[in-house]
């Protein structure tokens, strides 16, 4: 059973990608489509700061011959961690709730 909450982001991606999104999504890049875009600049919560640490890290383990998916995923902990250095356990779970809403 798909849930409310599964249907309305499914039509709000419909409707920023069209077509394209369905193709993305039965090709598994589901993510590239939500992932917000690298922006150092963005305001606190947006997620842009994260991504851009995440892009920057992810092509250097990918330049050391790491595959996507595993540079993509140590970048995520070492945003993660990061974040968590400078911001603390508590403020980091709030952004990343926040980014999930």
């Amino acid at each position: 059973m798909i849930s409310k909450d599964h249907e309305r982001l499914m039509a709000e991606i419909h409707k920023a990608h069209g077509d394209k999104a369905q193709q993305m999504i039965n090709g598994g890049d589901m993510m590239k489509i939500m992932d917000p875009k690298p922006n150092p600049k963005a305001p606190l919560g947006q997620g842009g700061r994260f991504a851009t640490v995440k892009s920057n890290v992810a092509a250097e383990y990918r330049a050391k011959g790491k595959s996507p998916a595993e540079a993509a995923r140590i970048a995520g902990a070492v945003a993660a961690n990061a974040g968590r250095a400078k911001y603390g356990n508590k403020k980091m779970a709030q952004l990343s709730a926040r980014g999930r809403a």
